[in-house]
């Protein structure tokens, strides 16, 4: 993969994980102290 491909799937990932948070109604719950893989 190039650099330019590697960035924008990253730049994706971050979007979508940024979607997915804003679409939890009960953000309460949400425990981000264990690290994303």
């Amino acid at each position: 993969m190039g650099k330019n491909l590697m960035e924008e799937q990253v730049l994706l990932s971050a979007q979508e994980f940024l979607a997915h948070m804003a679409s939890i109604k009960n953000k309460e719950a949400v425990d981000l102290r264990q690290p994303i893989q």
